[in-house]
């Protein structure tokens, strides 16, 4: 039988647990808007430059890409704009990494005073006693 001091730890070890993977996931999904943003700015500069080309080609105007200054600071800004993407992309992997590694070391929940080896600490299926009821 567990005391009422197990008890009030194992839930206050939940709260703080669902608590941790709030905040994980604000921060990812934050992340992920800004994401979201960066991808419409780089779409609407891909469609400003689409219409920018479009227009060089109605007015039967020799087209050099190369020497064109609205070309190039398009390619600029495309390039700007795929390089914040993949900073923004890498820090989403690297919260959802944070996170899978918080999950696994908060999987394990022992009974306060019994050690991961103790055979007393499973229950008569084999599972392990954490305080908590199954789910």
């Amino acid at each position: 039988m567990y005391t009422k001091e197990e008890i009030t730890t194992a839930i206050k070890q939940h709260f703080a647990n669902a608590r941790d993977r709030g905040q994980v996931l604000a921060r990812a999904l934050k992340v992920r808007a800004d994401i979201a943003s960066i991808r419409r700015r780089l779409q609407t500069t891909y469609a400003e430059l689409g219409q920018h080309a479009d227009t060089q080609l109605a007015a039967n105007a020799k087209w050099n890409s190369g020497g064109d200054e609205v070309i190039q600071s398009f390619q600029l800004r495309v390039a700007g704009i795929k390089a914040e993407l993949s900073q923004r992309e890498r820090e989403l992997r690297r919260v959802l990494a944070g996170e899978r590694e918080e999950n696994a070391t908060s999987e394990v929940h022992e009974k306060p005073g019994v050690s991961a080896e103790d055979p007393a600490a499973t229950t008569a299926g084999g599972s392990r006693k954490t305080g908590t009821t199954p789910s």
